[in-house]
């Protein structure tokens, strides 16, 4: 195969995973660009090597690459910014098979601005977006509250506690500091769990990151190996924003429904 043959295979095979609106097996790949398999498997390995593609390694199927969608954002469509943020939490819910959203700190209320329903539609099944989330009994208003620069938010939303459950409040976030994410367990939902994690810019947090799912699949042993993909996406996110690659300009911006 000459040089001139290859590249112009290698870009259809690109072409044809961009173009495509979900991720495309190996066979399928093959029939659509009419390329042998065995030459295709060359390239798409090469591809993701390079970081143009990715692979699921459960389904083996491939998509083009968040890195290669990071660098286009900023010549996609006008919302790009929301398209990226989206594919983030595609990759977290792919992950974790669970729910995943992110939320921002609005005044003095913690606010659900973008989610993606798991594969296993429990617990999370018709939650309005936006919505408003407590403080002190989810995931994501624990991580504010851990991380958030100013105390007077976290002295507010624990005044009217006992000197016991501020105590409590206090250690929990203690924990949270050190293993860099935030659960709520049982707490909104007796069936429910969450991770968040704060996304850090310049040591501020910007939005939190979590998946959402029954606490019969988020169990105390399970939540351990699910944050460390909370984290990542919140790391993952951070570049972004820090880079200016992704603005939350154009995220919902007042609460809409309340979860209580």
């Amino acid at each position: 195969m000459t040089q001139a043959v290859l590249a112009t295979r290698t870009a259809a095979l690109l072409r044809l995973v961009a173009s495509s609106p979900a991720p495309l097996g190996l066979s399928e790949i093959a029939r659509e660009s009419g390329i042998p398999k065995a030459t295709c498997i060359r390239i798409l390995r090469a591809l993701v090597e390079e970081d143009l593609l990715e692979i699921d390694p459960d389904t083996r199927r491939y998509r083009v690459s968040f890195a290669l969608t990071a660098l286009m954002a900023d010549r996609v469509r006008a919302d790009g910014s929301i398209e990226l943020l989206r594919r983030e939490l595609d990759r977290l819910r792919a992950a974790t098979h669970e729910t995943a959203g992110i939320d921002l700190l609005i005044g003095d209320d913690v606010v659900v601005v973008l989610q993606v329903e798991g594969p296993q539609l429990i617990s999370q099944t018709g939650k309005p977006v936006p919505r408003r989330l407590p403080l002190l009994r989810s995931s994501t208003g624990k991580a504010f509250l851990t991380w958030h620069n100013d105390p007077s938010i976290a002295a507010a939303a624990v005044a009217a506690l006992s000197p016991t459950e501020r105590s409590r409040v206090a250690e929990e976030q203690a924990t949270n500091r050190q293993r860099g994410y935030a659960v709520a367990f049982e707490e909104l939902d007796p069936a429910a769990a969450a991770i968040a994690a704060p996304v850090l810019v310049h040591d501020a947090v910007i939005c939190t990151v979590w998946i959402g799912g029954p606490s019969f699949r988020m169990t105390p042993e399970e939540i351990p190996v699910l944050a460390t993909h909370v984290v990542e996406s919140a790391n993952r996110l951070a570049i972004l924003l820090r880079t200016g690659q992704v603005s939350l300009d154009d995220l919902p911006s007042a609460p809409m429904k309340e979860v209580s």
